[in-house]
């Protein structure tokens, strides 16, 4: 009788001690829009919610197994203000079992695989565990059957990449699958390890201003560390000003142009200009380009590669497409921001247009059966 006593006093206590942390958690992403590799760090961003009326430590942790089935605890000190705010945590999943795509079909499952606490500062007692419903990550080298896949991470707004999608078979000869997901300046990784998984992070239209500094030295180390960064101009030069140390050109002004070349070209070559077997007119692929378009006048630094220029009414020549090395990885920049609505729209050719930028050996990009017509592959 005294032993059940005990037990009902002890429970009771630990009860009354997570009541008394005030503290409550749950786990908001899980890679990149979900997208992780299963032998590459995974960022995790965390929301946290304290009613406690001071500022409190504790250490945040996130446990996985090692190949003998033991605890790996990957632990960060976080500082947890009253209200709610988010952090970031960063951790390698385990590969026992199938690892997190090899069994979790549910939030129950998952929370048993992917363990995630808020301990006290020493990392002795787990204060609560973090909620893990709804974010089930997707493994990507568990997807891939007969190809790998490359991870593209865009910052900002979205890109046209239909013709990529599983099942359309629109690029030949390209090795990887190439996989698409977005962030923003919310959700944009405060350490370096966040993009570990990542082949190549697209800058669109965010304000590079309003990073936090950690995320912008994260950016900074993930392409010194010898990752790719591309950078597209934004018609407002001066809100991408602090990535011009990155850039292989000096950025003079931006201009409105009718202008369709060079992007016309890059996006449709290969791709024979064949009439409609029912209309028997030709199909103009551009026609959903409504412009005005705007691209940027500006000059190669030293050591940049240009693959393709602007040849402008005037007569004058400047990069369209260029490169250099940064560290030990490589930045890409386009005079033009391929994002905005006045291109996006254009249906057919995106594969050829990252090919070029990239330097992606494909062998085509096929047309699409809406307009009664399919290229064979080389």
């Amino acid at each position: 009788m005294w032993r059940r006593v005990w037990v009902i006093f002890w429970l009771m206590t630990i009860c009354a001690d997570l009541a008394s942390a005030g503290v409550i958690g749950r786990v908001e992403t899980i890679g990149f829009e979900s997208l992780i590799r299963s032998d590459r760090w995974v960022p995790v961003q965390v929301q946290i919610t304290s009613d406690d009326a001071a500022p409190q430590d504790y250490q945040l942790q996130v446990v996985q197994h090692d190949l003998d089935g033991d605890d790996v605890v990957y632990a960060r000190p976080v500082i947890v203000n009253p209200g709610t705010e988010t952090f970031w945590t960063y951790f390698k999943p385990e590969s026992i079992q199938g690892g997190l795509s090899g069994g979790p079909t549910g939030a129950a499952d998952l929370s048993k695989r992917l363990r995630i606490y808020l301990a006290t500062p020493d990392g002795t007692k787990r204060v609560v565990q973090l909620s893990v419903a709804g974010a089930a990550p997707f493994v990507l080298d568990e997807s891939a059957r007969d190809k790998s896949d490359k991870l593209m991470v865009i910052a900002g707004r979205r890109l046209n990449a239909s013709e990529f999608d599983a099942g359309k078979k629109s690029v030949f000869g390209l090795a990887e699958n190439v996989v698409f997901a977005s962030i923003s300046l919310r959700t944009m990784p405060d350490n370096v390890l966040g993009y570990d998984a990542v082949d190549a992070v697209i800058w669109t239209d965010l304000e590079v201003d309003q990073l936090a500094s950690q995320q912008f030295r994260a950016l900074r180390q993930y392409v010194e560390r010898g990752g790719t960064l591309v950078v597209l101009q934004h018609p407002e030069a001066a809100r991408m000003a602090k990535l011009n140390d990155f850039l292989p050109v000096q950025v003079g002004r931006v201009e409105t142009t009718t202008l369709t070349e060079p992007l016309r070209t890059l996006l449709l070559e290969g791709v024979p200009n064949e009439p409609n077997t029912e209309t028997g007119r030709r199909v103009n692929w551009f026609a959903n380009a409504t412009g005005p378009f705007r691209m940027a006048r500006s000059q190669a630094l030293p050591g940049a590669i240009v693959p393709h220029w602007i040849d402008w009414p005037d007569g004058s020549r400047t990069p369209y497409i260029a490169r250099h090395l940064y560290g030990m990885g490589m930045v890409v920049w386009v005079a033009q921001d391929v994002s905005d609505p006045s291109v996006r729209n254009v249906e057919l050719g995106w594969p050829n247009f990252w090919a070029k930028v990239l330097d992606w050996p494909i062998g085509g990009v096929s047309g699409r059966n809406t307009y009664d017509y399919m290229r064979a592959p080389p």
